[in-house]
């Protein structure tokens, strides 16, 4: 029977076009995701050279609008807070794209596959674990001083190892953990130091400042610190001001009355370290040298910030006498790869409301690799302190070390909750793509959370009919080139 002069070419050819339409997407999106098999070299917009192996980070640097790429950075965004969920998640797509790619092939309905994906989509711990995982109250941050030393797991470890990559720096970020006791940022701070090599990374107690002190006096221990939100200057309330002397005494009458006032207000100070943000009067600066106070400059207000976190005391306005004050253990000046820094010990015990800080020296070469190894630190601190139900010292339970028993455990999950005959195809290649999972070591629950978005994500892309892509129009039109473009 000859169906080119029949209704049915119509439906045959809506069949094609519908599989040849999901297909295609599929393979665009693997071919995507295969991007980030490894490390690379990116030139962003601001002409700024990156080396990531982030997928979010690549995939914001394509040149590329299509509206799949956007529900794909959003489901990369979720993945980002668990450690290596996005590692997990492009692995996951990989196998599965392929299976659901041959039933596509094979006639398969597009919505029939959706639906199934939905389902087993929303994917409990408890539903792929023989023992349901423990709800842990407290956690690190509740720890007491007098407790016994913290040590990390060995599956927290092995995670870390895996995110960082060098087994130098992760030895040192789990030193940095235990000692502080505290997986913020702001406890563990990264400088680094563009020469040497990984090998070469050391972590030390307290915040170093890439700047070094003004005056003579470049080293101080066991003393008093004030900070300052200001310049080290008198305070000039005008903006911009003209002063008219009729005598040359008028004029040296009130340059007297400055210097006076300039050493009334040293005189009055009553620390021996000054930390001040912004400018430094000459003036000023022969006063405090007269009375050997260090004086450290900084133009950052976040690491005023994180200095009075450190050493105590509150941060002042106005230049003047300090009535909170700041105590540090030892500032001074050091050496490393050529440059000399600041260092900052805090005076104050662990018991103390603000435990000291560690900071990670990371060394290397090349700066692209260090900005790299910089963002999985953070990453990784990020990631753990978001997770206040860890139990980060007991081994047991709520981590996995091998990916075996979790595939086969989603694969019996999955078949329990595809019952109907109907979907036994779909069932057995979901079952087989998995079977091939790379495995990636994750927390239990991040782990189901993470392939709960892989099926979640599929499900969406296979759903939509159609995609559309609309731009704005432009502001910034030009006038035609045709000077008579108004006439017929």
């Amino acid at each position: 029977m000859d169906f080119n002069r029949t209704q049915l070419t119509d439906l045959f050819t809506g069949l094609r076009h519908e599989k040849a339409k999901y297909i295609n997407i599929l393979h665009k999106i693997k071919t995507l995701i295969a991007l980030c098999n490894d490390h690379k070299l990116i030139l962003n917009q601001n002409e700024k050279i990156m080396l990531t192996s982030s997928p979010r980070i690549i995939f914001e640097s394509i040149n590329f609008t299509h509206p799949i790429l956007k529900i794909l950075l959003e489901f990369l965004e979720k993945t980002e807070r668990q450690i290596n969920g996005d590692r997990f998640f492009i692995n996951a797509l990989v196998c599965l794209i392929d299976q659901i790619s041959i039933l596509l092939d094979n006639g398969v309905k597009s919505k029939v596959i959706s639906d199934l994906l939905k389902d087993i989509s929303n994917i409990k711990c408890d539903e792929i674990s023989n023992k349901k995982e423990r709800e842990l109250v407290g956690g690190i941050e509740n720890m007491k001083v007098s407790e016994d030393a913290f040590t990390l797991s060995d599956n927290i470890k092995e995670i870390i190892k895996g995110v960082i990559g060098d087994d130098h720096v992760s030895d040192l970020l789990v030193e940095s953990i235990e000692a502080t006791r505290s997986f913020s940022v702001e406890k563990i701070r990264v400088f680094k130091v563009g020469t040497g090599s990984f090998e070469d990374s050391y972590a030390t107690n307290g915040m170093i400042v890439d700047k070094t002190p003004e005056g003579n006096v470049k080293c101080l221990k066991n003393t008093s610190v004030g900070l300052f939100n200001c310049p080290l200057d008198i305070c000039r309330t005008e903006l911009k001001g003209t002063l008219v002397f009729n005598t040359h005494q008028e004029l040296l009458d009130y340059s007297i009355k400055e210097t006076e006032s300039i050493k009334k207000l040293v005189d009055s100070l009553n620390v021996n370290v000054l930390i001040v943000c912004g400018n430094i009067n000459e003036q000023f600066m022969d006063f405090v040298n007269h009375r050997n106070i260090l004086v450290l400059r900084t133009f950052n207000k976040y690491d005023l910030i994180r200095i009075c976190d450190l050493v105590g005391g509150t941060i002042y306005n106005t230049f003047g006498p300090v009535k909170m004050k700041g105590h540090v253990g030892e500032i001074g000046v050091f050496e490393d790869g050529g440059k000399f820094f600041t260092k900052i010990v805090s005076a104050r015990e662990d018991g103390d409301k603000c435990m000291n800080v560690r900071t990670i020296v990371l060394k290397h070469s090349v700066k692209e690799v260090l900005d790299e190894t910089e963002r999985k630190i953070n990453y990784v601190l990020n990631c753990l302190n978001s997770k206040k139900s860890y139990d980060m010292q007991k081994p047991a339970t709520n981590f996995v070390v091998s990916g075996d028993d979790f595939t086969s455990n989603v694969i019996s999950y999955i078949k329990r909750k595809s019952s109907s005959s109907s979907s036994d195809a779909i069932t057995s290649a979901l079952c087989k793509s998995l079977a091939n999972l790379e495995d990636v070591k994750m927390v239990l629950s991040d782990k189901a959370k993470v392939m709960g978005y892989a099926f979640s994500f599929l499900a969406t892309i296979l759903e939509i009919d159609d995609y559309l892509v609309a731009k704005l129009d432009r502001l910034d039109v030009k006038p035609r080139d045709n000077p008579n473009w108004d006439e017929d």
